[in-house]
């Protein structure tokens, strides 16, 4: 199972099972859409919270050492590991949003496949008359 299929279960349930094929795939892209948005959702909240992850990191290193400058408060908790922590997940939130979005147009894409077969079977099928 792929990191996408995982992270589509984790923000969805399950689908139903007892549709036609074109519902079927219109309820896939339904549930990556719900998806896609519920990741991005979480991305963006720790892009916003990045600023303010870092002033309180700031604050936190001038209450612990008096008389440490501003200046050098910003370079040490931009070297800090729990910054450095925090980047990374809201890289990966970033990740996993991108990620998602890509099954999001895959199944957006196979549900007009799916259409356009309908349509080109219908059409050979008036011809062979």
């Amino acid at each position: 199972m792929s990191n996408s299929e995982r992270a589509l279960k984790n923000y969805v349930g399950t689908m139903p099972t007892n549709l036609p094929d074109r519902d079927i795939l219109r309820e896939k892209w339904r549930l990556a859409a719900i998806a896609f948005e519920k990741a991005d959702d979480k991305a963006q909240r720790a892009k916003e919270g990045k600023a303010i992850f870092f002033d309180a990191l700031v604050d936190t290193l001038q209450q612990q050492n008096a008389g440490l400058t501003q200046t050098k408060a910003e370079r040490m908790a931009r070297t800090s590991q729990a910054f450095k922590e925090y980047i990374d997940t809201m890289h990966d939130l970033r990740l996993a949003a991108r990620l998602l979005a890509i099954e999001e147009k895959n199944a957006d894409r196979l549900y007009w496949q799916q259409i356009s077969s309908e349509a080109t079977q219908r059409k050979e099928m008036s011809m062979s008359r």
